[in-house]
């Protein structure tokens, strides 16, 4: 429903990036994922929104990786931001010296979202390379015609 994606994103407040009620929202398909994907996006390189970190690492997990009811592709531009912003953290982490608690912990969340990007990623190949028909050879019968 385009009316209600236009009113999701016109919400200028953390709460629209609520884990349960967007993740019920996407499964019903009642907001546009192309926009709900740019939104987050935006809001994780640009706002670095901590409402909007939770909410793609949640939808990557249990609606990508776990219950495959959304495809790495409907949310490549959010996840692959999560990755900037993984790379960055990580980067931060890794100049301070000597390295604290804070920036330690910091440092293993920011690997363990890398390495959540690159199971999506992964899943995503996948599912690309199982959809293709399969290659036909020259020469080769293809169960028509003559095989020719």
């Amino acid at each position: 429903d385009l009316r209600l994606t236009a009113a999701w994103a016109a919400i200028d407040d953390e709460r629209k990036f609520a884990v349960q009620p967007v993740e019920a929202l996407l499964r019903a398909r009642l907001l546009a994922l192309p926009e709900v994907d740019s939104s987050l996006a935006r809001a994780l390189l640009v706002g670095r929104s901590q409402a909007a970190l939770e909410l793609v690492l949640h939808l990557t997990k249990a609606c990508v990786l776990r219950d495959h009811t959304l495809g790495y592709q409907e949310l490549m531009n959010c996840i692959e931001a999560l990755f900037k912003v993984s790379v960055a953290a990580r980067s931060t982490s890794l100049a301070v010296v000597p390295p604290t608690a804070a920036t330690t912990a910091a440092l293993a969340a920011a690997e363990s979202h890398m390495g959540l990007v690159e199971q999506a990623r992964k899943l995503g190949a996948a599912s690309i390379t199982s959809n293709r028909p399969a290659a036909v050879i020259p020469g080769k019968a293809t169960g028509r015609g003559r095989g020719w």
